[in-house]
């Protein structure tokens, strides 16, 4: 068959596919004319293009993380909040995503004197909406910002409990790995789960094994964001394998970031091929200039991925998810039926 058209097949199937994103930053994800518009009602300046349309790489994870601060204070409003979450949500749905675990920024938001209670109610409004059309869900998860000391983690967690009945799910960990070890948040993720929520972290996109095996075994992440840190530590890798802790990976963002040098360097593939519970993901698609859809493809041309691969991908994220497991088997069997059909229609089995 040629090869063009087995990739011209394979990227189709990829587009019709039902997904799962559980890795993915609300803030970083609101398209760059609504940003513009925000910036623009509420008396912000955006410096240059403000890395609002597709990015250009950023350098190093500091410049991004200063981007992303300049996007929170564009959002003031419960108004805000629901007009750049229905644009979120509308962009999710037009990739077939079925679900998606949004990660939130409570604490730049509270800095910038934002009350959570219009963060939350406009997000509901919109995700209410959403799933009126149908085949999606959404849930969200506070993150911790490291950076930011233990009493800001302590109101994020208490605003996590108090809107769990919205549709928060989890508590993560974010911001500045290097500085900020995660065995400094134990007290919090031990709390988090008393109370109901799931936990997971950032570990591993800047740091090295030590700051995941502190997300694992200091603060019991059940996922890992990036996670790319554990390369080259076998028993890290047998963990991560033998005790499911699912990893978040997010390649794109790596490369732009300069987490890796190149998309053939993102240890993706290998993590994949051994059995670990990895998933894939856009982490900010609007300041990436990538979407979920484009992020199974490129894993094709770019990472060598197999179609079975990607449906093994497909099939993790759901796994990897912090659905109840009864939902979590429906979604499973839905998506599994889905695809073959596609792979029918394709011509891909």
């Amino acid at each position: 068959m040629d090869e063009r058209l087995t990739n011209s097949r394979l990227e189709r199937a990829i587009e019709l596919m039902p997904k799962v994103e559980l890795h993915v930053h609300f803030e970083g994800s609101i398209p760059g004319d609504v940003i513009e518009q925000l910036a623009q009602k509420n008396g912000v300046a955006l410096e240059g293009r403000n890395r609002a349309n597709p990015a250009l790489k950023y350098g190093h994870l500091i410049n991004f993380l200063e981007a992303y601060r300049l996007r929170c204070r564009c959002l003031s409003t419960r108004a805000d909040f629901e007009r750049a979450a229905a644009a979120v949500l509308h962009n999710l749905r037009e990739q077939s995503v079925r679900y998606a675990e949004i990660t939130i920024a409570p604490t730049m938001h509270r800095l910038n004197n934002v009350p959570m209670k219009e963060v939350m109610t406009g997000l509901d409004a919109a995700a209410r909406r959403a799933r009126v059309h149908g085949e999606f869900d959404v849930r969200f998860i506070f993150d911790i910002g490291r950076q930011f000391g233990v009493e800001h983690a302590w109101q994020t967690l208490r605003e996590a409990v108090l809107y769990m009945d919205l549709g928060v799910v989890a508590i993560g960990l974010g911001g500045d790995e290097l500085h900020y070890s995660p065995e400094i948040y134990a007290e919090h993720f031990a709390t988090a789960k008393r109370q109901g929520l799931h936990v997971v972290a950032h570990a591993g996109e800047v740091g090295g094994p030590a700051s995941i095996w502190g997300a694992v075994k200091s603060l019991g992440a059940e996922r890992i964001g990036h996670g790319i840190g554990a390369r080259g530590d076998e028993r890290l890798l047998e963990h991560l394998k033998v005790e499911n802790v699912a990893v978040e990976m997010c390649p794109t963002s790596n490369v732009e970031t300069g987490a890796v040098r190149s998309y053939e360097e993102h240890p993706l593939p290998e993590f994949l091929h051994r059995g670990l519970t990895v998933s894939l993901n856009s982490d900010d698609p609007a300041m990436f200039g990538v979407s979920l859809t484009e992020e199974y493809k490129l894993s094709s041309r770019l990472l060598g991925l197999s179609w079975d691969d990607i449906k093994t991908l497909s099939f993790n994220s759901v796994r990897g998810s912090f659905l109840p497991d009864v939902f979590k088997q429906d979604l499973l069997e839905e998506i599994q039926g889905a695809i073959s059909k596609i792979e029918s229609r394709e011509n891909l089995t």
